[in-house]
């Protein structure tokens, strides 16, 4: 990349990427390589996946947001302008089209844009009421701008229609739902007698419904390997060991989901009884993490917890001092192996 030589850089990446799948760093070089070299829709793709699995990462988000706009200049012709060759006249029609243009890709839309927005689609629904992309605009608009009351039977409408085999809606829809129940939370009073009792009914209607969901999903999208994972940790929660098993086995088909499925996996273990199988089902999913996150401490404490039940506190305080190395802050690791030498 110093060199000014992003397609060269792209094949060493890619390499690299495969065997690094979930790290953080790699898949932005590479994505920011992939840039240079002219392909902003690869390097969308592949922080999308990143995004999925770390998306309380802020560099992440970041990341994406840029290669976002990169692929938007490039497919809406605006390098053009910059370099002389072409106008917003290229683009842009009249003012009207760059206003329209500019309310539906802002981030945050003031109340006056959502209206003016939101009359023009509902215009456009009336006059094509069977033109599912108006129908999707406008949902998408309602939604974004926080009327998740419009949007919900919109999001319905749409997969109603042809487009409910697409994941996206249902995911967005099931969202809303469980705000909803939140919502429904916050309105509660605290001093009310019956407080405790309405909270833990909707608590309990919320779970039953994401569980509902999370069934009819997989039933809807069988190969959708998340969706397996999402419902193996339900039948987990609930108790149901021997199903939670079947799709977690499932969900470990898909690279990037093993070693959670692993670990969840290892956990309906210990719930039977079957330590020894949980520590080669933690085992396997360690040796398959090459980079020390905080995904692979997790496996790696997990392990040092089984093997504490199992009787092997040996075994488990060297798994301990493995996380002590290098994150003493993590759970109570600092404890646990301080304690060990204390005790020496």
């Amino acid at each position: 990349m110093a060199c000014e030589f992003p397609k060269t850089a792209v094949l060493s990446l890619e390499m690299a990427h495969r065997l690094l799948e979930n790290d953080k760093d790699t898949a932005i070089k590479l994505a920011d390589a992939l840039i240079a070299a002219g392909n902003p829709r690869r390097a969308e793709d592949i922080l999308k996946d990143l995004y999925n699995t770390m998306q309380n990462d802020p560099e992440v988000f970041q990341a994406l947001k840029d290669a976002t706009a990169k692929r938007s200049l490039n497919e809406g012709g605006y390098e053009k302008i910059a370099d002389g060759s072409g106008s917003y006249r290229d683009i842009l029609k009249d003012e009207e089209g760059a206003i329209r243009i500019e309310d539906e890709n802002r981030s945050t839309k003031g109340t006056s844009s959502v209206e003016r927005l939101a009359t023009e689609l509902e215009a456009q629904r009336n006059e094509n009421p069977e033109d599912l992309t108006i129908l999707r605009k406008l949902a998408d608009l309602y939604h974004g701008s926080g009327h998740t009351e419009k949007a919900l039977p919109l999001f319905e409408q749409l997969i109603d229609s042809d487009q409910g085999t697409d994941l996206e809606l249902h995911t967005i829809l099931a969202q809303i739902k469980l705000d909803q129940f939140d919502r429904q939370v916050t309105q509660l009073d605290p001093a009310s007698d019956t407080y405790e009792a309405e909270y833990q009914e909707l608590l309990a209607r919320k779970a039953a419904f994401r569980f509902e969901n999370s069934l009819a999903l997989v039933e809807r999208f069988p190969t959708e390997l998340k969706l397996r994972l999402d419902l193996g940790q339900h039948y987990l929660e609930q108790g149901k060991v021997t199903e939670a098993i079947k799709e977690l086995q499932r969900a470990q088909g898909s690279t990037h989901l093993k070693p959670r499925a692993q670990k969840l996996l290892a956990d309906c273990f210990c719930q039977r009884g079957m330590l020894d199988l949980a520590e080669r089902t933690l085992q396997s999913a360690i040796k398959d993490k090459v980079q020390f996150d905080d995904e692979k401490k997790d496996l790696v404490y997990t392990l040092g917890s089984v093997l504490e039940q199992a009787g092997k506190g040996s075994e488990a305080i060297e798994q301990f001092k493995l996380i002590y190395e290098i994150d003493i802050d993590f759970k109570d690791v600092g404890e646990k192996v301080d304690q060990y030498y204390a005790n020496l």
